[in-house]
């Protein structure tokens, strides 16, 4: 079977834009793994049925992404980073102005050593920027609930995204709070957290996601 539509593997110096990811895959829509560094994604329309966009450090260390522009929807969540074998590094990633349009999580942590090893091998994660992004799901739109404190996200800033969904921001017991920088957001549910917080109706309508995305994709930058 198919598992990711698109897999990125041991590259750098890479980027992807413009594509339209609406495979039936099993897995993830667009996987940048196993040591990646110096990457682009931007501009994506990314509708397959697992994690739209991850990064998985495998292992190895990663570093410098920016992911932006894209449309992620049609799947539970909508963007997620990890290491599925444990250790490693994840380092100096910017996630900006993108709409994840995903009913369970807009963003989700991945646990590390999840899926091919023993979950809590640490692995760091530093330098994490959520910027500007619309969260448009039904339940928890950003997730960091790292499932050990070696896991931990270190220095990550959320600043100017709009949050509708029943749950903005999601904070496990292995987050500490003072990692973070959580300022000028939007909530439209519970989970509210940080500082000079907006709360109320983004007044989203009708066709919002659709016209948001066309210009997206039709943009140079």
């Amino acid at each position: 079977d198919l598992q990711e539509a698109m897999s990125i593997c041991a590259t750098h110096d890479f980027e992807v834009n413009h594509n339209t990811l609406k495979s039936d895959c099993t897995k993830e829509g667009l996987d940048m793994k196993d040591g990646c560094y110096n990457g682009v994604a931007a501009y994506n329309d990314i509708a397959t049925p697992h994690v739209n966009l991850y990064i998985d450090t495998v292992g190895l260390n990663s570093y410098n992404f920016k992911l932006y522009g894209n449309y992620c929807h049609g799947t539970s969540v909508g963007c997620s980073i990890g290491s599925e074998v444990g250790g490693g590094s994840l380092k100096d990633v910017w996630i900006y102005n993108n709409i994840f349009a995903c009913p369970i999580y807009g963003f989700r942590d991945e646990p590390v050593g999840g899926e091919n090893g023993a979950h809590g091998t640490s692995c760091v994660i530093k330098n994490i920027n959520f910027i500007n992004n619309i969260f448009a799901g039904g339940n928890c739109c950003l997730r960091l609930a790292p499932n050990a404190y070696d896991n931990r996200f270190t220095n990550t800033v959320i600043r100017n995204n709009i949050f509708k969904g029943s749950t903005g921001i999601s904070i496990g017991g292995n987050q500490p709070s003072s990692e973070l920088t959580v300022d000028h957001n939007f909530f439209t549910g519970g989970g509210t957290y940080g500082s000079s917080i907006y709360t109320g109706d983004p007044k989203f309508v009708t066709g919002s996601y659709e016209d948001r995305k066309s210009t997206r994709l039709n943009s140079s930058h």
